[in-house]
């Protein structure tokens, strides 16, 4: 049975102001230089009639929001004005002050993003797209990909190897020219399914809405039409991801590196005695990393230059690819006053902020990728049902009273700390089990196979 939004409908119908103003308008705040007068722009009116088209999603609001353990940005859109009715971004540049204990993650920004959300706001949103930026997301190439076909097994059984998983979140899509004669070139990004189903406890009622999972990289690799190389580095709090790609010849290569914000205010509080919310304020306003440096003592930086060298090598020297001509920086980047100019003068390359993509934009792109599309799985179930994801959309079937039966026991248990069940039933209740992600706690994905990856020629750098 198809889920195609008509209870979300009636609902959403019963809150449906006739205007969208007040908290859930876009606050465009116009102030005069003499007057400095205030004004608020209400969204467009909506009509209720428009909620019957033929999607059955009619014109409630677009949720997208993109996500990594530093940063988080969310947009409401109105699907058929294309108006961005609420903007709404934050960091957490206070986090990078903590013990590792009290530092979070994705899920945590992710998390942070949904609280800002009225009532009112939530219920507006008939489909939710999610865009993090996580190291738990892989994307190989098609040097990977070619030894396997195309067809959803082949490329089930690739993401399982590549990660070392029995069940994975994953999908593939087209990425460079095609050469006469030659087979289609392809890559595939994947994940384990149980941070797929973290997302998803994350989103707690919205989860339901869910229409797309799909890695934020692809709004850093160069695009179809791009002619020339990209290279994208993002500095998260504990860890940074790499992404070089080259759209003519299809290669990409990412790479997670283990070294964020974090370590270079770790660095500046202990080289210069500071506390460390001290160290992080004199960090972003002076070029603390540079003076460390300078004294042979900036660990952090060399295992970032390393790694960004390196795989640089492997871009151009191994895969004969173009090299980037400029390194853009994004995320926690801002935090480390002067990081540009240290790692310009390591790479022989010019270090600049990067504009800040939108990845919605590239949401009907050739780079189409949903990591719902891949696994033929149960991802959640809600009541009396459990839902899968097919044909782009969400399937929801009728439990059966023994699995409804095993589902309160299992959620009883989890709430009271008693185990009824020496197996966790992961395919069902993904929602329910702190496992999925729902106690905040973050996942940690198996590392591939290397002997796999090592086959392929892809060297396992950047996991250091």
């Amino acid at each position: 049975m198809g889920f195609n939004f008509q209870n979300l409908r009636a609902r959403a119908l019963e809150r449906l102001p006739g205007k969208l103003g007040g908290r859930f308008g876009l606050e465009s705040k116009h102030v005069a230089d003499d007057a400095k007068t205030e004004q608020t722009t209400a969204a467009p009116t909506l009509n209720e009639n428009a909620l019957d088209a033929p999607d059955g999603a009619g014109a409630l609001m677009i949720l997208d929001i993109v996500f990594s353990d530093f940063d988080w940005s969310l947009t409401v859109t109105n699907p058929i004005t294309q108006e961005r009715i609420i903007e709404r971004r934050d960091d957490r540049a206070d986090a990078l002050s903590a013990d590792s204990a009290s530092r979070a993650g994705p899920l945590d920004s992710l998390r942070a993003a949904i609280r800002s959300l009225a009532p009112g706001e939530r219920a507006q949103c008939g489909s939710v797209r999610l865009w993090p930026a996580d190291p738990a997301i892989e994307i190989f190439d098609n040097r990977a990909v070619r030894s396997y076909g195309a067809d959803q097994s082949s490329m089930a059984q690739l993401a399982e190897r590549l990660l070392g998983a029995p069940e994975c979140g994953f999908d593939s899509a087209p990425y460079g020219r095609r050469i006469e004669n030659e087979a289609e070139r392809r890559l595939i990004s994947a994940c384990r399914l149980d941070r797929a189903r973290a997302y998803l406890a994350a989103l707690g009622d919205l989860s339901i809405r869910i229409t797309s999972i799909a890695p934020a990289t692809v709004s850093w690799m160069a695009q179809p039409d791009a002619t020339e190389t990209r290279a994208v580095l993002h500095i998260g709090i504990d860890d940074s991801l790499l992404v070089v790609s080259d759209a003519a010849s299809g290669v990409v290569a990412q790479r997670h590196i283990r070294v964020g914000a974090h370590a270079f205010a770790a660095l500046v509080s202990d080289t210069n005695s500071l506390p460390m919310p001290e160290a992080v304020r004199e960090m972003a306003e002076r070029d603390m990393v540079g003076r460390a440096a300078s004294g042979g003592g900036a660990a952090p930086l060399e295992t970032l230059a390393d790694v960004a060298r390196e795989t640089l090598a492997y871009f151009t020297e191994s895969r004969l690819a173009e090299p980037p001509r400029v390194l853009e920086a994004m995320g926690a980047f801002s935090t480390v006053k002067g990081l540009d100019t240290l790692l310009s003068a390591a790479l022989g390359i010019e270090v600049a902020a990067a504009q800040q993509n939108t990845p919605m934009a590239h949401a009907a792109n050739a780079i189409d990728l949903n990591l719902l599309r891949g696994p033929d799985l149960p991802l959640f179930s809600d009541g009396t049902k459990e839902y899968r994801f097919k044909d782009n959309q969400l399937v929801g079937t009728e439990l059966d009273e023994r699995t409804q039966q095993r589902t309160k026991a299992n959620a009883s248990g989890a709430k009271g700390g008693a185990k009824t069940n020496s197996k966790p039933p992961q395919k069902f209740f993904g929602l329910t089990l702190p496992q999925f992600g729902s106690g905040g706690s973050e996942i940690t994905p198996a590392r591939a196979d290397l002997d796999l990856i090592e086959s392929f020629g892809i060297p396992l750098v950047g996991n250091m």
